[in-house]
């Protein structure tokens, strides 16, 4: 946006910007921040499921330590996961149990929300798509586990 002030200057524009489940704060900040006014657009909006159940289930497995892969197609999802962990009173728990869990981003904006909680994906994606993340997952994810098992057996 900087190096092309000049040529198109951000003050006094208006820019819509698609949201795609979870709002880009930094971005509608820096827009907003150069004098742009902002229009958001959600396109979809997540919500949590009614049952929260198999989510609540699925957060005490992996603080056990007992999901070996974790995969993440959203960073909404990821935020949901974590309204939960929060729900429970566990994160703690369940960033350890996250040490032993190979953890796989589908792209890189899922990967910017696992960083914005301090984690990094163990593996991401090639190209964004469910494909591409189910089949590099399956082609890493034995090796590095093996690898886990074995540092913690013998740590």
């Amino acid at each position: 946006m900087d190096a092309r002030a000049a040529d198109q200057p951000l003050a006094g524009a208006r820019i819509a910007v698609h949201e795609y489940g979870v709002p880009n704060h930094e971005l509608l900040d820096a827009l907003e921040a150069r004098g742009a006014s902002v229009m958001r657009v959600p396109v979809y909006k997540w919500a949590l499921p009614g049952d929260l159940g198999p989510l609540k289930h699925a957060v005490a497995a992996i603080a056990a330590g007992a999901i070996p892969i974790l995969l993440l197609t959203s960073g909404i999802q990821l935020a949901h996961l974590w309204q939960v962990v929060e729900m429970l009173g566990c994160e703690a728990e369940f960033r350890c149990g996250l040490a032993s869990t190979f953890i796989v981003s589908i792209g890189p904006t899922t990967s910017e929300a696992l960083a914005r909680r301090g984690l990094m994906p163990d593996l991401e994606a090639s190209h964004p798509k469910l494909g591409f993340m189910i089949k590099e997952a399956a082609e890493h994810a034995s090796a590095a586990l093996a690898r886990q098992s074995a540092a913690s057996h013998t740590g």
